[in-house]
Parts: structure tokens; C-alpha cells; sequence
């Protein structure tokens, strides 16, 4: 059989094709239809598949489709007759191509639908996130110790309710003793005692506020060390839940960083006013002293 009815068979894209003849083949190699390094072919004296490198017909054929000559109207004949190609048998039928050759891509898997076409599945995932964290800091503000409200009311009322049994003792205290026989350290006693309730009291609402911003209980020692008392009321106050972890300060907690604040330049500025005027008040009096004295000193001269 010669070059041009030998019967060869090639992939193309993981799918045989042929048989075709060599002219045929190498006419598809330089269209580049066939790729040279991952397509494989079979023919005449190979025992199995190979690439195009391994056979000795297809060697020096050029990367491109070649050049093709213009050429005019072919010439047509009454006694030219047109036949078709005689189909090519195969003398012997190839093996099959192995699985890496033949092997197809694999499908890309579906994306899943939404309800809303227009909504990215990672935005509905942000959601369900966005929605469990308000419902979870819903839950701490309850469940997981004492909010910013709950310990401002009960901070209040704790020193509310101390200044007035403290000062309302001590207004009528003569009159206690001598109504009721109430012997003077039996009133100390009871004044001692309710303070030490209501501090224990506050020890309560601290701890439980402690637990609140995910901070450990030791932290209420803090308060018994000046300056450091400042940062640990600031953030009993205005810090929301869990502040230890997260370091963030939300609307409500800034409107009382801004109040705080205010607070503590009140408390700081109140004493130097008061200092003042009081140096200011010494400071007439010895001056409008020292202008009397000078007046009566002139009438003791005059006279």
C-alpha cells in the first residue's frame, strides 16, 4: 500500500478521528487542526498511540497552513466527468486511544440559585451574619451580665439612696439620740452598716458590669487606684458588650465618651474655680483691710 492509501487515525480535542489518508493528515497538521503536543496519532507501523514528534512521515512539516497560489477559474468540459473518492477501508483496525487522550473536561458545577437573581449568594451570607450578631448582642445585653443602662440606674440609686441615709443621719442626730435613747455609737454602728450594704450592693452591679464587657472581675480593684478609677468608670459607662474583644465603640458609646469627658473637666475645673475665688475674696479683704488701716493712721495725724 502506498503513502497516499495508507489509512491513519488521530485525535482531535479527545475524539477519533479517521481513518484519512497521510496527505489528508498532514494537511490538517500544518491548519493547525491538530494539536502537536497533546493530540495523538496512529497508522501504518506503530503499535500504539504516540505524538506527532514520534512519527517519521509527519517530521519537518510546517507550523502554518501554506501558501496557496491564486488560481483561476477552473476550466469545465462536457466530457469531463466527476467522480467521487473511492471510501478508504481500513486494513486493520486501530487501538483505542488512551484515557488522557481522549479525556473531556470536566462540567463545571451549577452555581446555585437564589430567590433573587440580582443578589449575590455572599451578600445573603452577610445578612444571616449581620442578623445573628444583633441577635446575640441583643441577648448579651441581658442574659450575659448588666448593660450600660442597667448599671447607670443602679449606680445612681445606690448613691442616691447613700447620701440620703448618710446626711439624714447626721442632720438629726442630736435629735435621734434624744427621742429615741439611741446611744451615739449604736448610730455610727447603723451608719457603718448601711454603707457597708450598699458597697457590697455596688460590688454586685460592678462585677456583673465587668462580665458584661468580657473583662475579668480583678478589674474592679482598679477603682481604689487614682487615675486608673478615670478608665475603668469610662468604660462601665459608655462601652457597649464585650468591648475587652472587639475594641469598638458604637453610637450610644461615643455620645457618653463625649458626656464623660465633659463630666470630668467639670469635676476638675469646679475646685479651681472655687480656689480662685476664694484666693480672690482673701485677697480684697486684706487689701480693703489695708486701706482702713491707712485711713485711720491719716485721722490719727490729723488730729
Amino acid at each position: 500500500m502506498s503513502e497516499q492509501e495508507s489509512v491513519w487515525y488521530y485525535t482531535q480535542h479527545g475524539e477519533r478521528k479517521g481513518p484519512v489518508t497521510l496527505d489528508v493528515l498532514r494537511g490538517a497538521i500544518e491548519h493547525v487542526k491538530i494539536d502537536r503536543q497533546k493530540d495523538l496519532i496512529w497508522g501504518p507501523g506503530l503499535s500504539d498511540w504516540v505524538t506527532m514528534d514520534k512519527v517519521p512521515e509527519l517530521q519537518g512539516l510546517a507550523a502554518g497552513p501554506p501558501p496557496v497560489a491564486p488560481a483561476g477559474p477552473p476550466e469545465i468540459t462536457a466530457s469531463a466527468k466527476v467522480e467521487p473518492p473511492a471510501p478508504i477501508a481500513p486494513t486493520e483496525s486501530p487501538p483505542s486511544p488512551p484515557a488522557s487522550g481522549i479525556a473531556s473536561a470536566p462540567k463545571p458545577a451549577d452555581a446555585p440559585a437564589s430567590a433573587n437573581p440580582y443578589e449575590s449568594p455572599a451578600s445573603l451570607e452577610d445578612d444571616t451574619a449581620l442578623a445573628d450578631a444583633m441577635a446575640a448582642r441583643r441577648v448579651g445585653e441581658s442574659s450575659t451580665g448588666m448593660g450600660r443602662l442597667a448599671y447607670f440606674l443602679w449606680s445612681l440609686l445606690i448613691n442616691v439612696a447613700g447620701v440620703m441615709v448618710v446626711f439624714s443621719i447626721a442632720g438629726r442626730y442630736k435629735t435621734l439620740v434624744d427621742e429615741t435613747g439611741v446611744r451615739e455609737d449604736g448610730l455610727v454602728v447603723g451608719v457603718l452598716a448601711t454603707i457597708l450594704v450598699l458597697g457590697i450592693l455596688g460590688l454586685v452591679v460592678s462585677l456583673s458590669r465587668l462580665k458584661n464587657l468580657s473583662m475579668s472581675r480583678w478589674n474592679f480593684l482598679w477603682s481604689f487606684v487614682p487615675f486608673a478609677n478615670i478608665w475603668l468608670g469610662f468604660r462601665m459607662i459608655a462601652c457597649p458588650p464585650g468591648y475587652a474583644q472587639h475594641k469598638k465603640l458604637d453610637v450610644p458609646g461615643k455620645v457618653m465618651l463625649v458626656l464623660f469627658v465633659v463630666y470630668i473637666l467639670f469635676c476638675i475645673a469646679t475646685p479651681v474655680l472655687f480656689s480662685g475665688a476664694s484666693y480672690y475674696k482673701e485677697a480684697a479683704d486684706k487689701a480693703q483691710q489695708q486701706i482702713e488701716e491707712q485711713q485711720h493712721a491719716k485721722e490719727g495725724e490729723s488730729d
